[in-house]
């Protein structure tokens, strides 16, 4: 029988009869958090648009005309669009988990772009970085989350990518539960 441990490491494993618990429970529980923030930081930057045209728009420091506010809400999406192109063989090229690790680092450049500023081609910079690494970040993090847990865990790391990429969506009550079934699904 052949276990997937971690990304592109396989296991021969000889088992008896009896059931033995798994032995990388928090382990991969700890990836499942772990990409679920990823899955988060891709709808901060989906969803950064709306609350920050408002307040550029009333800022003295940037001053934002219609026009570029547009291609601030519209850059991100279009270099989600290139970054999906480019992420389906960087997956498969260097692997999941290094993916993964290799657009952390843009994520944050772009974000710091974003953040200090000064000028409108500052932000549509930003955009752009985060854009791609959304794109390359959508394909990588569902695919690690399914190579890497056992399938009696996966239902957790599904279920928090799901959680984590629509935070203001609400389930009709069913958010009050969400840590206890979590926490079922662990154990």
């Amino acid at each position: 029988m052949k276990i997937l441990m971690r990304a592109d490491t396989h296991y021969s494993i000889q088992y008896t009869s009896d059931y033995e618990k798994p032995k990388y429970t928090f382990s991969q529980v700890l990836a499942a958090v772990a990409v679920s923030m990823g899955s988060m930081i891709i709808g901060f930057s989906s969803a950064y648009t709306s609350p920050a045209l408002v307040t550029m728009k009333n800022s003295t420091i940037i001053s934002v005309t219609d026009e570029e506010a547009s291609w601030i809400g519209s850059l991100m999406p279009l270099a989600a669009l290139v970054g999906g192109v480019v992420g389906g063989p960087l997956v498969d090229y260097i692997g999941r988990r290094r993916t993964i690790l290799f657009i952390a680092p843009p994520f944050f450049v772009g974000w710091i772009l974003i953040a200090t500023a000064r000028i409108i081609h500052l932000v549509l910079t930003g955009r752009v970085v985060c854009g791609l690494c959304v794109g390359v970040g959508s394909l990588a993090f569902p695919v690690y989350l399914g190579e890497t847990i056992q399938p009696e865990k996966l239902l957790v790391g599904t279920y928090l990518v799901g959680v984590m990429r629509k935070p203001d969506k609400r389930y009709n009550g069913f958010e009050a539960r969400t840590p206890k079934l979590t926490m079922k699904f662990v154990t």
